[in-house]
């Protein structure tokens, strides 16, 4: 990589002059204090040394790893090299071309450790591969099943939206879902539900979604069934959405007394072949999430699926809200950390930072724009500037609906606290979307089902 700067964390001073002169440059750097760990780095660099959080937030920073002797390979078009740190891996990977990782020893912790620097740097991880010495793809399989797994009010329906491209999961309901819901792409076209051998079909979206909603009301008021209801496949036409190929499996969350939730969920869990676990960033990894997670960590382990388990901190962009240095970086170390200290097995976990509200309020703001010419216009906006009463005005006249002002409020809100907080002095939709983290933990999924499975 041509734009690596290597700070030392050691001469901070010099460190903050490099961090201040490279973050316009688009620069990345590596931490090379093997004993500073980064979350601790970020966060020193914010009290005492006073850098910006304009900077940290933008700041693409990963840390230096010095690995055991003849453990990595890196394999480019040009040739395959043993390498004995991170920083040698940086040097000689162009992101324009596709390599290969390949970890010797077979140790999982350092796989994860590799790539979650490649996550904080924002790497294209679409150029990238990243294996065990002794992992062998399974056979060719189109029937995916990927499983969103979290504790409730994580936004675990909204991660399930946002993989499907449209608003099909039922959300913001008091209970956690009540069933495994498993949303696939329907042959012919039709939105459809199945609960065992009965099927209804519906004309729309919003029809459908309207059922389940229902379905799911009903089962908060059932205490004869445990509250919880009979497992469903939702199926839906095509549009264009990039996991239409696989099964998407939301999963009952395990905090309500007294329910059979966690039956379903460790069916659904034992089932899939990729997971997606959903943390809360404002609760930091409570007790009924380290629970859940050992069960979705034991699950995936005792079928071998130990690098197909994802970790989601949700609801990032809530980081405006904390006095603390506003880098999702050192919030993600964090974790990370804790984690390991929890238990030493989580050391191949890999987590990504996002805010699928906002993700997915995008979504909806371009399914309305294909209907009307006044949303058309945001994609263009400077979202700080331009979108003023007359602009509210005139979409509440023409639309009418208080649903999509809800959405043009929400996203019109994280543009002031980028702008605010961070300094970004125009924000549009697409740099909302961008920190949103949803491109890159899709991007993520993704590479991890070609590589897996195909």
């Amino acid at each position: 990589m041509e734009n690596l700067v290597r700070l030392s964390g050691i001469y901070f001073d010099e460190d903050k002059r490099l961090i201040e002169s490279g973050i316009e440059e688009k620069k990345v750097f590596i931490l090379m204090n093997l004993h500073e760990k980064l979350n601790t780095y970020i966060d020193y660099m914010f009290r005492e040394v006073k850098v910006k959080n304009s900077d940290l937030c933008r700041l693409k920073i990963c840390r230096q790893i010095l690995f055991p002797e003849n453990s990595v390979s890196v394999i480019t078009r040009e040739d395959k090299k043993t390498v004995g740190s991170m920083l040698r891996i940086l040097s000689i990977l162009h992101s324009t071309y596709d390599a290969v990782i390949i970890i010797e020893n077979n140790d999982r912790a350092l796989l994860a450790e590799i790539m979650q620097q490649f996550v904080y740097i924002e790497y294209n991880v679409s150029r990238l591969t990243i294996k065990l010495r002794n992992e062998v793809k399974e056979e060719k399989n189109s029937n995916i099943k990927i499983a969103v797994a979290a504790s409730k009010k994580t936004g675990k329906s909204v991660l399930a939206n946002c993989m499907l491209g449209m608003e099909l999961a039922p959300t913001s309901l008091e209970l956690a879902t009540p069933n495994t819901c498993v949303y696939r792409k329907s042959r012919d076209g039709k939105f459809r539900v199945i609960v065992g051998s009965q099927s209804n079909e519906f004309a729309d979206k919003d029809s459908i979604r309207k059922y389940i909603r229902n379905k799911f009301k009903g089962a908060q008021n059932d205490a004869s069934s445990r509250f919880a209801i009979e497992d469903m496949v939702i199926e839906y036409p095509s549009n264009g959405n990039r996991f239409e190929r696989y099964s998407i499996y939301d999963t009952p969350g395990p905090d309500a007394a007294g329910t059979d939730h966690y039956k379903s969920t460790e069916r659904a869990i034992s089932d899939c072949d990729v997971a997606i676990f959903a943390m809360d960033f404002s609760k930091y990894l409570t007790t009924s999430e380290e629970q859940f997670l050992q069960l979705v960590k034991d699950v995936f382990e005792s079928k071998g699926k130990f690098h197909t388990l994802i970790f989601c901190l949700n609801k990032i962009d809530m980081i405006f809200q904390d006095k603390e240095a506003k880098s999702r970086i050192k919030v993600i170390e964090f974790i990370r950390n804790r984690l390991k200290e929890i238990n030493p097995k989580y050391g191949d976990c890999i987590i990504f930072g996002t805010a699928a509200l906002d993700y997915f309020h995008i979504l909806e703001l371009e399914e309305k724009a294909k209907k009307y010419e006044v949303l058309q216009r945001v994609r263009a906006m400077d979202l700080i500037q331009d979108m003023d009463d007359d602009f509210y005005d005139e979409v509440e006249d023409t639309i009418g609906e208080d649903e999509i002002l809800n959405v043009l409020a929400g996203l019109e809100r994280e543009a002031k606290f980028l702008h605010r907080q961070l300094g970004y002095p125009k924000v549009s939709l697409e740099m909302i979307r961008r920190f949103s983290g949803i491109p890159k933990l899709l991007d993520y999924v993704e590479a991890v089902v070609k590589r897996s499975f195909f």
